[in-house]
Formats: structure tokens, sequence, C-alpha cells
């Protein structure tokens, strides 16, 4: 098959598979006569193997060699086992940044309404909709709806 059918059966693009070539995880295929990159079955494997691989947060280089071990008819279960292992690991360390980070942000969410309370718009204001929750602007001057708050500017 040429290159347009494999990427049709994949779903890259064309010169997304030619990088795959240049970077050697995918092998340069065979040529026919007139010079059209020749592909098999293998290489539709190969292609569907590495978009699960980058799915799973494996990087080209990752991939690369695993397919390197795979190739050379070795046993690629503890090398992928290694790292999946170091991917998890740098999946948690990130997990645990983004709660601190979260708990850092409600820390001063809570301060902030500790100093700026809402309150509930006037049931007679005809302006603002009882819905809409009113916040005191910084400066102290009449309640603004939230919204508007955000798009008033101060001189």
């Amino acid at each position: 098959m040429k290159i347009g059918e494999l990427g049709q059966a994949t779903g890259f693009t064309d010169k997304t598979i030619r990088y795959y070539e240049r970077q050697g995880v995918l092998p340069a295929p065979e040529r026919t006569s007139s010079g059209y990159r020749k592909y098999g079955p293998e290489d539709i494997d190969r292609l569907v193997f590495i978009r699960k691989a980058k799915r799973l947060g494996l990087s080209l280089e990752d991939i690369k060699g695993i397919l390197q071990v795979h190739d050379r008819r070795e046993a690629t279960c503890l090398h992928v086992r290694s790292l999946l292992g170091e991917k998890l690991a740098q999946v948690d360390a990130v997990l645990k940044d983004l709660q601190t980070f979260r708990e850092e942000l409600a820390a001063i969410q809570e301060r902030a309404n500790a100093l700026d309370p809402p309150v509930a718009a006037s049931a007679g204001s005809s302006r603002t909709p009882r819905s809409v929750p009113v916040r005191r602007p910084c400066s102290g001057s009449a309640p603004v709806p939230s919204s508007e708050a955000s798009r008033r500017r101060t001189p």
C-alpha cells in the first residue's frame, strides 16, 4: 500500500508517517520501481502501537527504545514496565502538585470571601436579577453584580 492508504488505515497524515520514518520509529519502507513508498500490514500494526504508546504518555524516544528492543526480538516487558512505572511516577507528582495548588487557591478564595463576603441583591432592585450574586467592589462603593465587577475599570 502507498503512504496515503497507510494514512487512511491508521489516521496519521503522510507528513507524520514520513516524520516517524526520519525519527527511526517506523522503518524505511521498500520502494516501488517508480520510487513510491510501499508499506505492509506490519506498518499498520506499528503505527497503531505508536498511537497507543503516545496516548499513554510515552515520548517518541521511549517508543523508539521499545520498538528497537522489539525489532531485535528481545523481551520488551521489563523495559516497557520500567517506562510505564516512570510515567506513573511523573503523573503522581503532577497530581500531587495540582492538589497542593488547588488547596492554595481554595485558601485564597476563603480569605477573599471573609474579607469581602458576597451580599444578596435587594429584592426590589430592578437592575440586578435576584439570582445574580452581588459583590462589593474593593473600593468600598455600592454593590455590583459579579459579572459587572469583572468588567468595571478602576482609574
